[in-house]
């Protein structure tokens, strides 16, 4: 069954373009695009969704996974942040990262470090794959971490 993830249309900052050389706004749907093999889906009004990463004429894209549709909340962030879940963060300045205080069943989160400095994880009261924290120092490093109610525990895929 195919899962429907819906993108918000997301903008780079020049200073930030400049840096990491993308050409265009549209760099995190890309990332997405390739992370999770997301293929053209049709939407009701006839039309389709994207075929290639960059186009994002509908924002919807689609790929195979869990039962039931999930949208995915790509954020990037400079300050300390707590995820919510679903949340895709693309950390950078050294910030902590702290999961979901009450995950519901299934849930996952993706944690990107996006220029290379110390990134944090904080379980908010549960394990990370058995420790209550975790570190992100190599840039680029993206982990998708899903979480287990029976054991209560986010773990890394």
């Amino acid at each position: 069954m195919a899962i429907d993830v819906n993108l918000l249309p997301l903008k780079v900052p020049p200073e930030v373009r400049d840096k990491v050389g993308f050409e265009t706004d549209t760099f995190l749907n890309d990332l997405l695009f390739s992370l999770f093999q997301l293929r053209q889906v049709s939407t009701s009004d006839g039309g389709t969704g994207p075929s290639e990463p960059g186009n994002t004429t509908n924002n919807s894209f689609s790929f195979n996974g869990a039962a039931e549709a999930t949208k995915v909340i790509p954020t990037t962030e400079t300050t300390n942040v707590t995820m919510v879940d679903y949340q895709f963060v693309n950390a950078k300045n050294s910030i902590t990262v702290t999961f979901p205080q009450y995950p519901v069943e299934n849930s996952f989160v993706i944690v990107r470090n996006g220029d290379g400095s110390k990134i944090t994880l904080d379980g908010n009261g549960k394990n990370i794959n058995g420790s209550s924290s975790g570190v992100l120092r190599r840039a680029t490093t993206t982990i998708e971490f899903f979480y287990f109610i029976d054991d209560d525990e986010w773990f890394a895929r």
